[in-house]
């Protein structure tokens, strides 16, 4: 049953899909038994949910740019000739491209953790402004009146989260320096997950190769798409407490001057690592 709902999809991606001039390599490798492939993948990651539009739209890419399949076929290390074995070692050979997309990505949680320590701050900000803001008044109260007035220049000199979040991961060397199979895979979880997003042909084909620039893949997310992102890099991050923040409003600024607050005395040693207040 699970079976025959993927090639379904495969049928109704490739019906309503027209044959593009110049393709005709692409379209006899890229047949119903291999979109199967990528189906399978797809409902592995995401279930369901829009697999004949997402097959729709590889099976379009690959036409549009037949030399992308070539490059994809050739990242993977394809060199079956006969067609069953070809399909067999395409399963093969995708899934262990994303598994290693997957394990060099968990190999770098704890370093992208501590570099986006700010960003587990905001988060729990966002979650619990009235307690957050109760905290703030408590430790002001005690504080001397040039760090209070320090402290009150910080809450004036905000940007939005939004605007804070894009550069910080922009300005990663860490996310800059990210392996093909790391942003292959990113990409390939974004983009089977994240129903807002919208990529070009040339978007979906760099994707799969994981030839996206960082700054490429991050102006193309919406929101929600940033937020599936912090999920994947920081993990420890509840995803619910993400969706509430998100529900919120990342550009409000009320909740960022709370934060970047909560961040200065923090880094102030005002404030512990749970962020309880440290007397002085």
């Amino acid at each position: 049953m699970l079976r025959n709902r993927i090639i379904y999809a495969c049928y109704i991606a490739i019906k309503s899909t027209p044959m593009i001039k110049g393709a005709s390599l692409v379209r006899k490798d890229l047949n119903i038994n291999t979109l199967e492939v990528f189906g399978k993948h797809i409902v592995k990651t995401a279930g369901f949910g829009g697999l004949a539009i997402k097959l729709k739209q590889l099976y379009e890419a690959f036409q549009k740019m037949p030399e992308y399949w070539g490059k994809f076929k050739e990242m993977l290390g394809l060199t079956a000739t006969t067609t069953w074995e070809a399909i067999k070692e395409f399963d093969k050979k995708f899934g262990e491209f994303l598994d290693k997309g997957k394990k060099a990505l968990s190999s770098i949680v704890s370093k992208l953790d501590k570099e986006f320590e700010t960003v587990h701050i905001f988060i729990k900000v966002y979650n619990d402004i009235p307690t957050f803001t109760t905290l703030l008044k408590k430790v002001t109260s005690y504080l001397p009146k040039p760090i209070q007035k320090a402290l009150e220049a910080v809450g004036k000199k905000v940007v939005p989260f939004a605007e804070y979040l894009d550069e910080l991961l922009s300005k990663s060397h860490i996310l800059k320096a990210l392996s093909i199979p790391i942003k292959a895979y990113i990409y390939w979880k974004i983009w089977t997950t994240v129903t807002e997003v919208s990529w070009s042909v040339i978007g979906i084909v760099k994707g799969m190769l994981g030839m996206i620039s960082w700054v490429e893949l991050l102006e193309s997310l919406p929101e929600s798409g940033i937020g599936y992102l912090l999920t994947l890099l920081i993990p420890d991050l509840p995803g619910g407490m993400i969706l509430k923040s998100l529900k919120i409003g990342w550009n409000i600024l009320l909740p960022a001057a709370i934060t970047f607050q909560i961040i200065w005395l923090y880094r102030k040693n005002y404030l512990d690592k749970n962020l309880n207040p440290i007397k002085h």
